[in-house]
């Protein structure tokens, strides 16, 4: 009995520190082998997704560090700008794309939400810039509500898409 708790707990750290070493340190390098210029529906929806995540360790991170009171890395901000860049380049293959739309509702309301959707992640990448540049003051709550209220807001629009679509 003792030894599966050993190994629970063994298993437990393991898991919590691969986690932490892979989340923001290499946040550069972990998604950049998907294609940003797609050409399906369901391949823009699969990179918003990646780009959700990749959002959503940032927010851990930032907030994890907030929560520690620990410096902010200067990696965190690279990976911002990182993400962005991802988002404008997805964002205008999108427009891209729906200029080639032609007698589909569906495809040009889907095209359109994809773009809302994008819009909502870099609102949500704006306010962790706000954040990391003024996390020493009170200001930054506004800013993590409205973080999480856009990340949100993208994830929803996301999952509206994929559900009309399928």
């Amino acid at each position: 009995m003792k030894k599966k708790y050993i190994v629970a707990i063994m298993f437990t750290l393991i898991m919590y520190t691969s986690i932490n070493y892979f989340s923001v340190s290499n946040a550069n390098t972990t998604n950049i082998s998907y294609n940003t210029i797609s050409t399906t529906l369901s391949e823009y929806i699969k990179n918003l997704r990646i780009l959700d995540n990749d959002i959503y360790i940032l927010g851990k991170a930032i907030f994890t560090n907030l929560s520690e009171n620990k410096e902010m890395s200067s990696d965190i901000q690279k990976d911002i700008n990182f993400t962005m860049e991802k988002l404008k380049t997805i964002r205008n293959s999108l427009l891209t794309y729906s200029k080639g739309i032609k007698n589909d509702n569906l495809e040009i309301r889907s095209t359109t939400s994809l773009i809302i959707a994008a819009n909502y992640y870099y609102l949500a990448l704006e306010e962790l810039n706000f954040i990391l540049d003024n996390y020493k003051d009170s200001d930054i709550y506004d800013a993590s509500a409205n973080f999480f209220y856009d990340k949100l807001l993208g994830s929803q629009t996301i999952d509206w898409v994929d559900n009309k679509n399928r």
